[in-house]
């Protein structure tokens, strides 16, 4: 079956619960999601480090970004960029982009900060350079999602946020949650077009 790697890195828990949304609305549109984590940069070996994390999905592997019809980016923002654990990891993906083997499927990018002006928009545009150099398809929320129009915390049009709070303890918002879920949907039915016409 066809799926959608929801790719994702969360410290506290928030991008993690928009993932598993995101991946709601995935299968409603028909395909696999499948919840993927990065492990966190770490100042010890890589070569001594768990290869599987405790708790939660599990680590990404450039053969699960290979296969997937699309792809759903996730980080948490640092200083209105994506987190480094991602980063790295995408960094080690020139394989594929050297391949093209992404180029033409669709990508989308959710986050969360801690304060309402904490670089998410700065944040989700950080995550889209990449996609762009693997020729991937970006898709943003159009406001035909009126919970654009309405949210008091998270949600753009270039994909979905949520507002944490500064202790990171804010529950995602029902708009927030229709936001990720909305994304899933557009998502898999992009992917599943495409995937018919190749």
């Amino acid at each position: 079956m066809a799926y959608c790697l929801i790719l994702y890195y969360s410290r506290y828990g928030a991008t993690a619960e928009m993932a598993r949304h995101i991946g709601r609305g995935v299968e409603e549109g028909g395909l696999e999601a499948r919840l993927r984590t990065v492990p966190p940069v770490s100042a010890v070996c890589e070569a001594v480090e768990d290869t599987i994390p405790g708790s939660g999905p599990p680590y990404v592997t450039l053969d699960d970004l290979r296969g997937c019809a699309g792809l759903a980016l996730g980080s948490p923002t640092r200083f209105g960029n994506m987190a480094a654990p991602l980063k790295y990891f995408l960094d080690g993906s020139g394989a594929l982009w050297l391949d093209g083997t992404l180029a033409g499927r669709p990508a989308a990018v959710f986050t969360a900060t801690a304060s309402l002006h904490g670089g998410q928009e700065t944040t989700l545009l950080s995550m889209m350079l990449p996609l762009l150099h693997h020729g991937m398809l970006l898709l943003g929320l159009p406001y035909s999602e009126t919970d654009l129009l309405h949210t008091r915390s998270g949600g753009t049009p270039y994909g979905p946020s949520h507002l944490s709070g500064p202790d990171h303890r804010l529950p995602l918002s029902d708009e927030e949650k229709r936001l990720c879920r909305a994304l899933g949907l557009r998502l898999a039915r992009v992917a599943g077009a495409l995937g018919r016409t190749r």
